[in-house]
């Protein structure tokens, strides 16, 4: 169905969207050799290359597209994007204003290109964008780059404490924190108290074993991993997160996941996306951002479609303030999920006390 160098074409996009930039270099110089649509190769070869810390060589794969292809935009938005994020701005910026009239994405990278939020007063609290700008991937991820950048910098604690809560969320109201399962067990009770004796011991004798076998607590009450990273014990969510055994792949896990389902049993607590993330946020909180990094990076490869850890690798990139890096990992967790990060993005703007417009709209 797929040719050879359309499956490596896929492959290398995928590797990318995953984070596995020597994988992605790998798949997409195959195109590049076998020379068929060259430049629709080169100009995802020229970004992996960009993000693994090869600018120049990355700026000389869109030479070559281009010469192959001297009419596509799509090679000035790479070429954008790459001199953008390498502090190179400047270079770009006649390419930006002749499309951004046309092209959304030149729009958007036009406006972040001028605006100057490093430099406060009232241009610095409101960034203006072209409709739908902000919905792209590319530029979401490098305008949230900057603001948690800046909220890093200007407040770290209430930083920290913002995302925490973001995960940690707030603790349940007492009506809400009894499972469904225990509601509906507890109205059968009632109506089983009132049959006749015999009958009265045998169902409630039946919905006490139900009880037994389905009811447990809820996720806030009952995941000591998720209860000492709510209460920010930190040192214990690395001890109880290293504890977790590595959930079980393949056939093997669905065979086990069907028995446990037909015996009306909870699975075990595993190292699941969730667990990973705490853990990630906890050594953040504790300075460590190399540390998260490196844990990040191993749960990236057992998660590679986990938004969220893409999303704390930004945030330690955004802490230690390299500002690049932070925004190539929310440009993949804003292609993973686009609303998440978008709120998170509004989330951030409103403590900072950003505005974000939209153009030919007023107040």
């Amino acid at each position: 169905m797929f040719s050879p160098r359309s499956r490596s074409l896929r492959e290398g996009h995928d590797a990318w969207l995953r984070g596995d930039l020597d994988l992605a270099v790998e798949r997409l110089e195959a195109c590049r050799r076998a020379r068929a649509g060259l430049a629709d190769a080169l100009f995802p070869l020229a970004r992996a290359l960009s993000e693994r810390g090869e600018p120049e060589r990355a700026l000389a794969a869109l030479d070559e597209a281009l010469a192959s292809a001297p009419a596509s935009e799509a090679g000035r938005l790479f070429r954008a994007l790459i001199l953008i994020d390498h502090g190179r701005a400047a270079e770009t910026l006649r390419d930006l204003e002749a499309l951004a009239p046309r092209n959304v994405l030149a729009g958007g990278l036009r406006a972040l290109s001028g605006w100057p939020e490093n430099e406060g007063g009232e241009a610095s609290r409101r960034l203006v964008l072209p409709p739908g700008a902000l919905w792209l991937a590319d530029v979401a991820g490098r305008i949230l780059a900057r603001l948690e950048m800046r909220f890093f910098r200007e407040r770290p604690e209430e930083a920290l404490d913002h995302h925490h809560k973001l995960y940690a969320g707030d603790p349940p109201p007492p009506s809400a924190r009894e499972p469904f399962a225990a509601r509906c067990i507890g109205k059968a009770e009632r109506v089983a108290s009132a049959l006749p004796r015999p009958l009265r011991s045998l169902a409630l004798g039946l919905l006490e074993v139900l009880r037994r076998l389905r009811v447990r607590p809820s996720k806030a009450e009952g995941d000591p991993v998720l209860e000492a990273f709510a209460s920010k014990r930190f040192d214990e969510v690395e001890r109880l997160v290293a504890a977790l055994p590595f959930p079980t792949e393949g056939l093997l896990r669905r065979l086990l996941e069907l028995l446990r389902r037909l015996a009306l049993r909870p699975s075990p607590p595993r190292r699941d996306v969730d667990s990973e993330v705490f853990l990630g946020i906890a050594l953040l909180a504790r300075g460590e951002e190399a540390k998260a990094l490196r844990h990040l990076a191993d749960a990236r490869r057992r998660h590679p479609d986990a938004a969220d850890i893409h999303f704390i690798e930004g945030l330690c990139h955004a802490r230690a303030g390299k500002a690049a890096e932070a925004a190539w990992s929310f440009v993949r967790a804003a292609r993973l999920d686009d609303v998440g990060l978008n709120e998170v993005l509004g989330g951030v703007a409103r403590k900072l006390g950003v505005e974000i417009g939209l153009a030919g709209r007023t107040g």
